[in-house]
């Protein structure tokens, strides 16, 4: 059972997407706490480390080494998703703010709307096979 479900790329994706958070909190952590850095250059490094380490886990682990024809352009396509998960929970955050006030909602949608429809583009178009444009 637990082979079964290593196997199954959403769960890999979850996996991933919590080292990446663990990993991003942990750098933030000591970059502003323990090493006294400004908190805007210390969650930039971190929110880098954070997607280095999230790239190479969904590409070399949930989506199992797919033959992409460039490796540059599975890079951009992760930026761009990944910069789209945030306008995405941005977007959530100032609806759930102003509309109609509620932290529940607000983290429930960023909690699990946006994981699924990043894990959508991640299959779908950042990690598909023969990648040879942005199309």
């Amino acid at each position: 059972m637990l082979k079964i479900l290593f196997e199954h790329q959403l769960f890999r994706f979850s996996i991933v997407g919590g080292g990446a958070t663990l990993v991003h909190v942990f750098v933030y952590f000591v970059l502003f706490d323990q090493l006294g850095m400004m908190a805007h250059l210390a969650n930039v490094i971190a929110w880098s480390l954070a997607a280095i380490y999230s790239y190479l886990g969904q590409r070399f682990w949930t989506f199992g080494k797919v033959a992409v024809a460039s490796e540059r352009a599975a890079v951009l396509r992760f930026l761009i998703s990944s910069l789209l998960s945030l306008l995405v929970n941005a977007g959530f955050a100032h609806l759930f703010s102003y509309l109609y006030p509620s932290l529940v909602l607000t983290l429930l949608a960023m909690g699990l709307v946006t994981p699924v429809l990043t894990f959508v583009l991640m299959k779908s178009w950042v990690f598909r096979e023969n990648l040879d444009t942005l199309s």
